[in-house]
């Protein structure tokens, strides 16, 4: 089963190489707020994703 971090913070964070190489993905959602729900829609592919 993949791996998926969801990184919410309000700030830039240093996420350590060693961190990287065991997740499959993941996704900087910043403080997404209202707009939250969206998260949900890519991770569950309701939405496609777009970024790299």
């Amino acid at each position: 089963m993949p791996t998926v971090v969801i990184l919410i913070s309000g700030r830039p964070l240093v996420i350590e190489p060693r961190i990287l190489e065991k997740v499959d993905a993941l996704i900087a959602a910043w403080l997404p707020g209202t707009e939250g729900r969206g998260i949900t829609d890519v991770v569950f592919g309701d939405y496609d994703f777009e970024g790299r």
